[in-house]
């Protein structure tokens, strides 16, 4: 919510103390996550973004909540990719 209001700085402050979290159950670890990428996306840091995007998809491979972020992302480059297969055809 900090995120959406435009309160970046204490967006960050909320979630600066979960970084240090040893353990999380897979909900709590998408959430944290999307927070992350959303907080790096409000900060005009793509590559944090992807960073953390790339974390989660290696501990969560199957979550459907990472492809409309792959999307937002790299789409462009998911465009690409897919139009070059399509005119090797």
């Amino acid at each position: 919510m900090k995120i959406k209001k435009g309160e970046i700085a204490e967006a960050e402050a909320l979630l600066k103390p979960l970084i240090s979290r040893k353990r999380f159950q897979f909900s709590e670890f998408s959430n944290f996550c999307t927070a992350q990428i959303e907080l790096f996306m409000a900060k005009k840091d793509k590559d944090s973004a992807r960073k953390w995007l790339q974390m989660w998809e290696n501990l969560d491979p199957e979550n459907p909540d990472l492809l409309p972020w792959k999307l937002k992302l790299d789409g462009d480059n998911l465009l690409n990719k897919l139009k070059s297969m399509v005119s090797g055809w």
